[in-house]
């Protein structure tokens, strides 16, 4: 599934690059994130709790992290496996970063990401919701620990 979304956070453009640079402060806005680490190659690993459905599942995520500073944009590729039931998860993220105004930075995210298993069994109007969900859950999350000031 494809997924797209543009927001805008209120800050400098220098703290939200920050930020995203980061790598850990991005992923740990996933709701249900925990362990987020950096490898020692530079990739990120990272643990993903949630429910979909019925199901409870526990991703262990591992991807690699490409940086291009001079566009303020990163791509990642990741893969994991939920521990629970077997899932599987692979993802490509998109995301960059431009000031749109004084004090406004624009977000542009663009993810596909794919889930084979018991949960891709639920159908497709209930993985895309679920996606909305976590989606709105990773702005609200973005804008609340970059409003504190919130770096890894």
């Amino acid at each position: 599934m494809n997924y797209s979304e543009r927001f805008l956070i209120a800050a400098p453009l220098e703290q939200v690059w920050a930020f995203v640079e980061d790598g850990r402060s991005l992923i740990a806005c996933i709701p249900g994130s925990s362990n987020v680490a950096r490898t020692e190659d530079g990739g990120i690993t990272a643990v993903i709790t949630d429910r979909v459905g019925p199901f409870g599942v526990e991703f262990h995520v591992t991807g690699s992290f490409a940086v291009d500073t001079a566009e303020h944009r990163i791509a990642s590729d990741g893969s994991g496996k939920d521990v629970k039931l077997g899932n599987t998860l692979t993802l490509k993220v998109n995301l960059q970063v431009q000031q749109v105004e004084s004090g406004q930075v624009e977000v542009v995210l663009d993810a596909d990401v794919n889930i084979a298993g018991k949960v891709a069994s639920l159908g497709f109007g209930i993985m895309k919701d679920k996606a909305r969900k976590t989606m709105t859950g990773f702005v609200s999350n973005m804008r609340e620990r970059m409003a504190e000031g919130v770096v890894s």
